[in-house]
């Protein structure tokens, strides 16, 4: 029995390490994924839980990947898929404000509109600073409120945006 637990150990012990050998590219031949397709080239990473932008950790890239997927599965029509993979890449890196920023898109798709306002939330709170991310957060709210039959606080939201570019059409469309 003790001998069967220290093989396990050791077993796991060396795939722990092998796993991080690889995430840290100290293997020969192991590339790391490029992330740099998954954000428009105006829009920096995410920061990092450490406070630093553009750290790439193995949990990161998995976000980053399931956060595009599900954009992908998003513009295909499957919310539900889309879903699944933006809860995924929030588990994996809860800092990911795009996956915030989509998974809060499906809710609206839904119907769901108060999620979708907390999941906006959170996108802001991370996109701080990023202009051209937060008109599109102010949009979608001003789209929830409005679904929610408060046009008021969506004129709030599209004048946010106004406030960052005062020419955004979307937003002159919907103010009137």
């Amino acid at each position: 029995m003790r001998r069967s637990i220290g093989l396990l150990t050791g077993l796991a012990w060396t795939l722990a390490s092998a796993m991080i050998l690889l995430a840290g590219g100290c293997l020969p031949g192991y590339q790391q994924p490029d992330t740099s397709t998954l954000f428009p080239p105006s829009v920096p990473p995410p920061p990092s839980a450490e406070g630093g932008q553009g750290v790439e950790t193995p949990r990161r890239v998995a976000s980053l990947r399931l956060t595009e997927q599900g954009r992908g599965e998003l513009e295909r029509g499957d919310v539900r898929k889309a879903m699944e993979r933006f809860e995924k890449a929030i588990g994996l890196d809860p800092r990911n404000p795009t996956a915030y920023y989509f998974f809060a898109e499906a809710r609206t798709r839904q119907g769901d509109y108060r999620q979708s306002l907390v999941l906006l939330d959170r996108a802001e709170q991370l996109l701080a600073g990023q202009n051209d991310w937060l008109m599109k957060v102010y949009l979608l709210e001003g789209e929830d409120y409005e679904g929610m039959g408060n046009k008021p606080e969506a004129v709030k939201r599209y004048q946010k945006v106004l406030a960052i570019n005062p020419e955004n059409p979307e937003a002159l469309q919907k103010i009137k």
